[in-house]
Formats: structure tokens, sequence, C-alpha cells
């Protein structure tokens, strides 16, 4: 799963550089660089800050999830 497109995409249709969204998460401004590029995932931890800074849903940011046959897809 990369999730980086969807990062960049988000980011850049909310007018923030990678600066500023590393600020508002307190993180590394290399950590947005390295989930942008697909180097590194955003760990669960992360997910509500990131969710809520880039005004995503859990589905946007890591695609539709659903029970078929007894299995997650």
């Amino acid at each position: 799963m990369n999730v980086g497109p969807v990062i960049e995409s988000a980011r850049l249709a909310r007018g923030l550089s990678r600066r500023a969204l590393a600020r508002t998460l307190r993180v590394h401004l290399a950590q947005i660089t390295r989930w942008e590029t697909g180097e590194t995932t955003p760990n669960a931890g992360i997910l509500p800050a990131l969710c809520g800074a880039l005004h995503l849903t859990y589905d946007d940011l890591l695609g539709p999830t659903r029970r078929d046959a007894g299995e997650w897809t």
C-alpha cells in the first residue's frame, strides 16, 4: 500500500507545505518526505492527526476495506 500520493495530493489541495504539515503533526520534515515518496508509511499512532490535518477519512487515506468471505481485503 502506497499512501504517499494520497498524502501529497491532499497536502497540496489544502495549500500546505511539507514543513507546515510536519509542524502540525510534530514530526520531522524528512518524515513527510519519506511518506510521500513511499520510503515509509505513517504508523497507526499518527493516522488520526494526519487524517485530521489533511481533512481525510481513513478510507480516503488507506482505501476502503470490506469483509468478504471471512477475510479482510
